[in-house]
């Protein structure tokens, strides 16, 4: 991230949290310029504290900024290691040397970057960290433990956990996407809702996702929904996976594309459902498929009588 001294403007950054809609979407900012991390100076908040501490939903989880201005900290050499300025140095140690705990990157960085200007203090003095110096910023993963409503159209590229409190609601007629390693459980009380005529999709990236109902998870699917491509499958194998006050798992109008649906421990009755190369298995002997049609698909079932 390039900053303008502008950022420094005492209005505009009283007011950079309130216009930010990153919630619980939180990155962390590596800044190289405009003394974004000038945390010493009196009577003032930086641009890093204010991302950093304002708001305990969005803004940034972490933040290195420099504390005082210094020229060509964004000329780039591209030659040898020992020769890299700071930026250079930072993406090196990221991604080539995989240094990726905070504090680490930020120090092996500013420690091994080369000094253009002789006699002054090295670039390695300006740089300081807002944030916990232990956190591993390309850490995989991601648990959500407070009521989250994703935007319209929105993409999951890690694996998410939806435990606690938390929730994770698709509102009706949106899209969810899952992309590379994304994929979806929900246990310890957490809980999803898919909205009505909402889509779940899964890329080719990620023809492997799932949806995985675990220990004392919920999930809430309204009518109308389509799953396409999610190889991995709807996976209602627990017995948090109910409905109708934990006795019955009701699943009607929905459509499962590429999609199979595992299912067992709880009472589950599906109707008028369309089932187009994804397999219907479960194992509980209380089960009602009702009017769905298969199309390559199997129902595969300890059960008899359907």
């Amino acid at each position: 991230m390039f900053a303008e001294i502008r950022i420094l403007d005492t209005n505009w950054e009283t007011h950079i949290i309130d216009s930010l809609k990153n919630d619980y979407k939180t990155p962390f900012i590596n800044s190289t310029s405009g003394w974004a991390g000038a945390f010493h100076r009196p009577n003032q908040i930086c641009y890093a504290e204010r991302f950093t501490r304002e708001s305990s939903t969005k803004g940034a989880v972490g933040y290195i900024g420099e504390s005082s201005p210094y020229a060509h900290v964004y000329q780039f050499h591209n030659v040898y290691p020992d020769s890299l300025n700071y930026n250079e140095q930072y993406f090196y140690n990221l991604f080539v040397k995989n240094v990726s705990v905070a504090a680490d990157l930020m120090l092996y960085s500013k420690n091994k970057c080369f000094n253009w200007e002789q006699g002054k203090k090295s670039i390695k003095y300006v740089y300081n960290l807002l944030g916990d110096p232990a956190l591993n910023i390309l850490a995989s993963g991601y648990k959500i433990t407070k009521p989250t409503t994703v935007p319209c159209e929105s993409v999951i590229t890690t694996k998410i956990t939806v435990s606690g409190r938390g929730s994770l609601i698709v509102p009706d007629s949106c899209t969810l996407t899952f992309y590379r390693d994304g994929d979806l459980t929900v246990d310890s009380g957490g809980y999803v809702v898919i909205g009505d005529g909402a889509q779940i999709n899964a890329d080719e990236s990620a023809i492997n996702s799932s949806i995985n109902i675990a220990s004392d998870g919920f999930l809430f699917l309204g009518r109308g929904v389509t799953f396409n491509d999610l190889g991995g499958g709807l996976n209602l194998t627990s017995e948090g996976a109910l409905f109708d006050n934990g006795k019955t798992y009701d699943i009607s109008g929905v459509t499962f594309n590429n999609t199979p649906l595992v299912h067992g421990n709880s009472h589950l009755n599906v109707s008028n459902c369309n089932f187009n190369n994804s397999d219907l298995s479960t194992t509980t002997s209380i089960s009602v498929i009702d009017n769905c049609d298969f199309y390559e698909s199997s129902l595969l079932s300890e059960q008899t009588g359907f």
